[in-house]
Formats: structure tokens, C-alpha cells, sequence
């Protein structure tokens, strides 16, 4: 569901957002979403969100990221090999 730019009641915002997944991480989270899951497409799955207070004014992608992080994503069998000597 893409809610963006869309104009909306709020009360009927947090009802219809809460049950249907986000495919927009530019959404903006309102105050009225506050204590509500939400699933966010990050591009290979749908990531569980609960909004909390200080989440408030920034979008939803700042919270759910779309790329791995650690050391052994591009690890390849030459660095493992070099990592296990050491």
C-alpha cells in the first residue's frame, strides 16, 4: 500500500495502514500511528515495524534497511581462508 501523497482521514488512516503492508519507505510516520506494527517492504521481504513515540516525523526507511550489515556479506573463500590464519 503506498500512502505517501495520499490525503486521509486519520482515524480511518490507522486502520486501514495497520492491516495492509507499506511498500513506500518514504512515508512519513504520523503520531496517530504510534504503538502500531506495520510491514515494510525493504526489497526482498516484508520487515516487522512497531512505531514507537521518538519515530515520529521521520520515514519509515530510516528504520528498515534494505542492504545486509556485517563483515561476512562479501566474503569470499580467499579472505575466509585468510581470516581462519589469523
Amino acid at each position: 500500500m503506498y500512502i505517501h501523497s495520499f490525503d486521509f482521514d486519520k482515524q480511518s488512516a490507522v486502520n486501514v495502514v495497520s492491516k495492509a503492508p507499506i511498500a513506500s519507505r518514504n512515508t512519513r510516520i504520523l503520531s496517530e500511528f504510534i504503538g502500531v506494527d506495520f510491514s515494510i517492504y525493504n526489497g526482498q521481504n516484508f520487515a516487522i515495524l512497531k512505531v514507537s513515540a521518538s519515530m515520529v516525523g521521520f520515514t519509515f526507511g530510516d528504520f528498515v534497511f534494505t542492504k545486509k550489515t556485517g563483515s561476512r556479506i562479501h566474503a569470499t573463500s580467499k579472505t575466509l581462508k585468510k581470516a581462519k590464519r589469523s
